[in-house]
């Protein structure tokens, strides 16, 4: 596979890539030298966003996403802190996403080191593109939803808060190969917050007008009576009896828990 393979001859490239947006010998030598150990081999050129005319899955204010292939031939997706980032490592976001993986929620986790996370790549889109692109299909957007309130339930279940699920555009994936929601970037990430995960996505699915709920809507047949049981179900979801509160929310919105529940 073409791509831009780790090697020094190559590090007027590579540095601005992995060592974005300053470029220092002895940061370049070590991260070099960690993506090695974790097995990637050569980045790949692809996404929507460029780094000095080389294609990247996305930049953020922490940290740089770039297709990777490791010694095997597998695409990784590859996380690099930016050598200007307001946190010291990327270590908080290994440990959300190894403990999320025991549950069946997000992208693997592969390896990592302090400034590097390699995990599955996920090719798809955001959840709101496909909500709309699919918005005809409704058994699609029912199985996708089932899936994906089911993974923030487990979630909740054990007090694990992604703090950006109220807006979710870039935080969840369907991924085209096997058509899976994947809750992404566990970068903000609460042990102690009194928000839950499934209200936070109900209120972008239905509490906000706009071409997202009136997909959800028909997919499920959620008349506006129904939209106003669904905000009392979520506060006692959110206050009182959690288990209670899911089973009546899906009998509502007419779904069934898949059978890669836990």
């Amino acid at each position: 596979m073409m791509g831009l393979e780790l090697k020094r001859g190559f590090k007027d490239v590579l540095c601005k890539i992995i060592c974005y947006p300053r470029c220092e010998d002895e940061t370049f030598n070590r991260r070099l030298k960690e993506l090695k150990e974790l097995g990637i081999v050569r980045l790949i050129p692809k996404g929507r966003t460029k780094i000095d005319g080389f294609r990247v899955l996305g930049k953020g204010c922490v940290s740089v996403v770039v297709l990777a292939e490791d010694a095997g031939g597998n695409l990784r997706a590859v996380k690099i802190r930016r050598t200007d980032a307001d946190r010291k490592d990327l270590l908080s976001e290994a440990k959300a996403l190894s403990l999320v993986n025991k549950l069946g929620v997000g992208p693997k986790l592969y390896g990592f080191k302090p400034d590097i996370l390699v995990m599955e790549y996920l090719d798809g889109l955001s959840i709101g593109e496909w909500l709309v692109r699919n918005r005809y299909n409704s058994a699609l957007i029912r199985r996708v939803l089932e899936d994906l309130l089911s993974q923030c339930y487990r979630m909740d279940k054990v007090g694990i808060v992604h703090k950006e699920l109220s807006s979710p555009e870039g935080h969840v994936i369907i991924d085209r190969r096997e058509g899976r929601p994947y809750v992404v970037d566990f970068e903000t990430v609460s042990y102690k917050s009194s928000k839950r995960n499934l209200t936070q996505i109900m209120g972008y699915l239905l509490f906000r007008e706009g071409p997202v709920s009136e997909a959800v809507k028909r997919a499920l047949s959620i008349r506006d009576e129904d939209v106003k049981k669904v905000r009392e179900i979520l506060k006692k979801y959110k206050f009182g009896d959690m288990d209670r509160a899911f089973k009546s929310l899906l009998k509502i919105l007419n779904l069934t828990l898949p059978e890669n529940h836990l």
